[in-house]
């Protein structure tokens, strides 16, 4: 059978984000007094390890799913490797294990997710690195091969993230738009536009993504126009011919 996506609506619910107003501060002093001692005496919170980045600005880092290795998004256009195996004792400073270059032009690492596990997958620990050249590099960490490149021309990609059965993968950045990929066919299925004044839709760099945990087909999306969109992709579903 051939599988096919049917047409999205392009429908959100947008709520806009106001400043707060100032509230009563009905917290008793005596709570507070005894959380300002705990904090005071609290000599307890110490250095684990540190990761040493050659220097190098630090504009993003994510923990594998299975809490092993550590990736670090670098201004360089390099993804830092950090094994959290085998270290022990306090302020341990710890090298990479291994270098990913994802922007021949260095452009900086702008944001990452590593990719859930797919059921009847063999590939693990692949990472997808974007930066602000709009690229997006899939990285197979383990042998450091990178897999997939693809770019979005005209565009610096801020934010990304996963569905939870990682079957799709939603960017968003500079163009006010919200892309949404096949996982399985790595192309884009559906574009929500930016927005205008017949519908809904950024009208400024979006930031940040997140798929709703409990309602996988749920995207929340927030930037700079002061505003968060809450995305339908129930929509794009698998039919077959």
């Amino acid at each position: 059978s051939r599988r096919r996506h049917t047409r999205c609506s392009g429908v959100s619910w947008a709520r806009r984000c106001v400043q707060e107003t100032e509230i009563e501060d009905t917290e008793p002093q005596a709570i507070r007094n005894t959380y300002q001692r705990n904090r005071a005496s609290d000599t307890s919170l110490v250095v684990k390890y540190q990761f040493t980045t050659d220097e190098q600005d630090v504009f993003c880092v994510r923990i594998s799913p299975d809490d092993k290795l550590v990736a670090a998004g670098c201004a360089d256009g390099d993804v830092r490797i950090f094994s959290l195996e085998g270290l022990e004792g306090n302020n341990v400073k710890t090298l990479p294990i291994q270098k990913l270059n994802t922007s021949i032009s260095q452009m900086p690492v702008t944001t990452m997710r590593w990719r859930p596990h797919i059921t009847g997958s063999k590939s693990k620990n692949i990472l997808v690195a974007a930066n602000a050249e709009g690229s997006l590099t899939y990285w197979h960490v383990n042998s450091g091969k990178a897999l997939h490149k693809i770019v979005e021309e005209n565009n610096q990609i801020l934010a990304i993230d996963y569905n939870n059965d990682g079957s799709f993968l939603a960017t968003a950045g500079k163009d006010y738009q919200v892309r949404i990929y096949d996982e399985n066919v790595k192309s884009v299925v559906h574009v929500f536009r930016e927005g205008s004044w017949q519908g809904h839709g950024h009208s400024n760099r979006i930031f940040s993504l997140k798929f709703l945990n409990d309602e996988p087909n749920l995207l929340l999306s927030g930037g700079w126009d002061g505003s968060m969109h809450l995305w339908d992709i129930s929509c794009l579903l698998y039919t077959s011919d």
